[in-house]
This record gives C-alpha cells, sequence and structure tokens, in this order.
C-alpha cells in the first residue's frame, strides 16, 4: 500500500478481533510484542478441550530460535573473546611490571571496547559493564589502579565461561526483503548481529574493513546502512559524512550502533547525518523496530517526495527523470501530454474540491489504461504520458481507449450540476520530433 495504516487503526483491530475471539471462548490467543506488534500465542488450545488443534503446527518463537543460535554462536566465538582477554591479562602483568606501553595499552582498550559492544549480545550484560569500565580506566589520563584492573579482569575471566551445546539449525527466514549492510570492525560482533536480523528476513551484508567500503556499498546497493563509531583508519562518523555529500546515496537511511552514550558521542552521530542510533549492547526486539522505523520513515519521505498527492502518479521530477531515460536509451518512443482544458474553471465555478476530484479521477484513469507507460502530472491539468518503443501511429491506437474513457465520465458538483470534462492531447516521437525532453514537449504542444 502506498499508505500504511496509522498505529491506532492497527490497535483498533486487534482490539476487535481479540472481542470477537472472546466471544466465542478463545480469549487471549493473541499477545502483545512489546515494540514489534502482535502474534498468536505459542500452544494456544481449541474450542473444546484445552489440547492443541490437530491442524495447528507451531513454531517455535523468533526469540527461542535467536536464543538457541546465539548459543551456539557464543561457543563458535570462544577463540576470539579468549584472544581478547589474554590482551587484558597481559596489560595487567605489564603493568604489575612498570613495562606496560602506550601500544599495549590502546590494544588492551579496544580489546575492552569490542567486549563492552559485543557480550550484551550475549545475555551477559554483567561482562558488558566490566568491559566498559576497563575501557574508560585504559583510555583515562590518570594513574591505573593495579588492584581495581586486575579484579575487573578477573570478575571479567569468570562471566567468560563457555559450556558445550548441541549445535541449532538456522531459524526459517521470514519474508521482509530488506538488505543492510554494517559496518563493523569486530567480527564477532558481526556474526553475532546477524542471527538477531535474518530470522526478520533482514539480508545482511557484514564488512569488518572499513576501508573497502566504496568498494562494498554500490554492489550491495543496501536499503540501510548500519555503521560503528570507533574503527581504525576511519571511523563511522567520517564514513557518514561521506555519505551524506554523496548525491547517489545520500537519502540512504543510517543507524549507528555504538558502546558510547555519552552527550558528545550522540550529538557527533546526529551531526553527521544520521537517522538514528543505538547503544550496544543490542537487545533484538529495539533493533528491530528501530530499522523498521527507519526504513518506513524513508519510504514515507520518497514517497512524499516523488508523487504528487492528488493523483497518485510521480510528480514532475520524477517522472522527467524516467522519461529522460527513456529519450536516452536511443530507441523509439512517443511522448504525449495530456490537458485538461477547463481546469482553472472548474476551480473557480465549484471550487477546488471538485477540481481535484477531477484530477484524482483522471489519475486512476490512466494508471488503469496505461499500466507500462512512463506517467505523470506536472501541475496545472497537465498530465505527462512516455510511450517506449512505439510510433506516433501506434501510440495513438494505445490512446484511444483512455481518450474514449474520459469524455464518457460525467462529474458532479455540490449544487446538483453535472458535467464532462473538455482535454487536449499534444503527441510527439522521439528522436524524429525531438531529442530532449523540453523538445519533445515544445512538438507536442499543439493538440492533435
Amino acid at each position: 500500500f502506498d499508505d500504511p495504516p496509522m498505529e491506532d487503526s492497527v490497535k483498533a483491530h486487534v482490539k476487535g478481533l481479540r472481542q470477537k475471539m472472546k466471544a466465542v471462548g478463545a480469549a487471549d490467543w493473541i499477545e502483545n510484542v512489546y515494540g514489534l506488534g502482535y502474534r498468536l500465542r505459542e500452544g494456544v488450545g481449541s474450542l473444546e478441550q484445552d489440547q492443541p488443534c490437530p491442524d495447528a503446527q507451531f513454531i517455535p518463537g523468533i526469540e527461542q530460535q535467536f536464543k538457541q543460535a546465539s548459543d551456539a554462536l557464543w561457543q563458535q566465538s570462544q577463540g576470539v573473546m579468549l584472544e581478547r582477554l589474554a590482551v587484558l591479562q597481559a596489560a595487567i602483568a605489564a603493568l604489575q611490571t612498570e613495562s606496560l606501553t602506550t601500544e599495549l595499552r590502546q590494544t588492551a582498550s579496544r580489546a575492552a571496547h569490542k567486549l563492552a559492544g559485543v557480550l550484551g549480545m550475549f545475555d551477559r550484560d554483567a561482562g558488558t559493564v566490566l568491559a566498559k569500565e576497563l575501557e574508560q580506566r585504559l583510555d583515562g589520563e590518570k594513574a591505573l589502579s593495579i588492584s581495581r584492573l586486575a579484579d575487573l579482569v578477573q570478575q571479567l575471566s569468570l562471566v567468560l565461561q563457555f559450556t558445550n551445546i548441541d549445535p541449532v539449525p538456522p531459524p526459517p527466514v521470514l519474508s521482509f526483503n530488506v538488505s543492510v549492510l554494517v559496518v563493523d570492525d569486530d567480527p564477532v560482533f558481526l556474526a553475532a548481529l546477524r542471527p538477531t536480523l535474518e530470522p526478520w528476513g533482514i539480508q545482511m551484508t557484514g564488512l569488518e574493513e572499513p576501508l573497502r567500503f566504496w568498494e562494498v556499498l554500490p554492489a550491495i546497493a543496501p536499503d540501510l546502512l548500519i555503521l560503528d563509531v570507533d574503527m581504525p583508519h576511519i571511523s563511522g562518523i567520517e564514513l557518514c559524512q561521506a555519505v551524506r555529500a554523496n548525491l547517489d546515496w545520500q537519502e540512504l537511511p543510517i543507524l549507528f550502533l555504538t558502546a558510547h552514550s555519552d552527550r558528545a558521542t550522540v550529538q557527533q552521530v546526529f551531526t553527521a547525518g544520521a537517522d538514528d542510533y543505538v547503544t550496544k549492547p543490542i537487545v533484538g526486539a529495539e533493533l528491530i523496530t528501530r530499522i523498521n522505523n527507519r526504513l518506513e520513515r524513508n519510504r514515507l519521505l520518497q514517497t512524499l517526495s516523488t508523487k504528487d498527492p492528488l493523483t497518485g502518479l510521480p510528480n514532475q521530477p520524477q517522472s522527467s527523470r524516467k522519461l529522460e531515460q527513456m529519450i536516452d536509451s536511443a530507441q523509439p518512443g512517443c511522448f504525449a501530454v495530456l490537458t485538461v482544458t477547463e481546469l482553472r474553471q472548474i476551480n473557480l465555478h465549484y471550487g477546488h474540491s471538485v477540481g481535484n476530484q477531477v484530477l484524482q479521477q483522471w489519475g486512476r484513469s490512466i494508471q488503469a489504461a496505461l499500466p507500462e507507460a512512463i506517467l505523470g502530472y506536472w501541475g496545472n491539468g497537465e498530465f505527462a504520458i512516455g510511450l517506449p518503443g512505439v510510433t506516433k501511429a501506434t501510440a495513438r491506437d494505445a490512446l484511444s481507449e483512455l481518450l474514449i474513457t474520459l469524455r464518457q465520465q460525467i462529474f458532479s458538483a455540490p449544487n446538483g450540476d453535472r458535467f464532462g470534462m473538455l482535454f487536449s492531447l499534444g503527441l510527439a516521437e522521439c528522436p524524429t520530433e525531438g531529442s530532449s525532453l523540453q523538445s519533445l514537449y515544445r512538438a507536442a504542444s499543439e493538440p492533435i
């Protein structure tokens, strides 16, 4: 649908559905999913008895499947996690012997930062808190407390406990049909994020090498971009600024995932042009909701910027781009201008509401008659029509049925008057009568 239902209309529909189900003994069959919507409750009984319906086949919920996949991934990530812990332990040992170098301190801070960003995704929030404090202390300018740092690393090592579990098959993919590019230099985080997104049908491409960004972006052509703030060589802030400065990609929705929630970082993110940000550790339901909101808002903004609100047809800038592509293809084609000649008189005599009614009806009629044509409304009663691959003679035949339909339409005014509309049609063939949109428009200015 061009215009999605409002939130209240969905709530009202579900409320009515619940009342009908309750009336036949099926109360509480629908449950709320916070931040996402509604679903049938798992394991609901039949109307006659408290047993599962024989024809119903319930599958595990997405949350359960994500938990299973997350547990399996936690086992696979054991080596990387322990490597990061080893870096922190090496920094503590060097600190105790007064041999901690600036390079090792920065490496340890980086390891703590990565652990802070990913542990929460494995339901280890305590580890996130510990890793964040380690990062803050290692990044700070004050003298390091050996005892406190050692205690933090010891507690963190207790969090990083691994138990063997059986691998599980990947969860089924839902029909969401969205492509997302995620740029984060932490491969474990990318791997952990995938089972959060893909059960919803979000096709994720992970990129852990930020310097390859401009190579990967056009190849993927994602619907949404997710960036980390802190990355080597080039930061997420810099990438965001570059995307916003690029005419081909400046409208791409950008979401930041960051372990930093301080005011300065948040201000930087939005100043760079980001649409939203989510703080690590990631909560799956929140992330899916934020992604959906960004995509929906972007779709609505694109609709508002490319469609005429009255006729539902592409507006003049949008249709002109498509018409110019038809002309540049060097293939034969025709350009037509269909004009409501009495629109101004209708607006003066009956009011703009009646004139708008005419334009709305014409928009529907033109779309129905010419589903394969390039259509647009250019204002002042002018409808632009592009017919790729046809000659002028063929174009007349293609337009004849539409003209008959328009002549037969009768409109009613508030005072009871009934009237039909007069119109004119101009037609020009490319490239014989014009090799640009402006020259074709001039050639089509004479009605046929």
